[in-house]
């Protein structure tokens, strides 16, 4: 049994935010790359509950840091495909919150395992 094909999208394959969003993701890297060290990036948007007080902007920020071309490419190919989908279907404003919230969701995990990554994906060293 086979169905006959059917082109059942009918919305642009870019929404609006996702579109920015992935712009935000691949300036950030180019910056890393290319005119700030990955340190100086790191220590200016990398989140971390202790600095979090002093560098307030960081509970947002570290969403748009990554560890190098394949973690950027992989998590940027993903919001390509399933992004402009629930956009669509739940609007711009719902989306993007849902995309922060996320974020935040993720940053609260990641800073409660004990084996914690920087932004960059290196191991944290505990202080002594």
């Amino acid at each position: 049994m086979s169905y006959p094909p059917t082109n059942d999208q009918e919305y642009p394959r870019m929404t609006p935010a996702v579109q920015v969003l992935i712009a935000i993701n691949v300036a950030i890297l180019f910056l890393q790359a290319t005119i700030v060290s990955p340190a100086t990036v790191e220590s200016a948007l990398g989140f971390s509950f202790s600095a979090a007080p002093r560098r307030w902007w960081s509970v947002v920020s570290y969403m748009f840091v990554h560890g190098g071309f394949w973690h950027l490419f992989w998590n940027m190919y993903g919001l390509l495909i399933f992004g402009p989908r629930v956009e669509h279907t739940w609007g711009t404003k719902k989306f993007v919150f849902f995309y922060f919230a996320s974020g935040l969701g993720a940053s609260i995990a990641g800073s409660t395992t004990p084996a914690r990554l920087t932004p960059l994906g290196r191991p944290v060293v505990p202080e002594e």
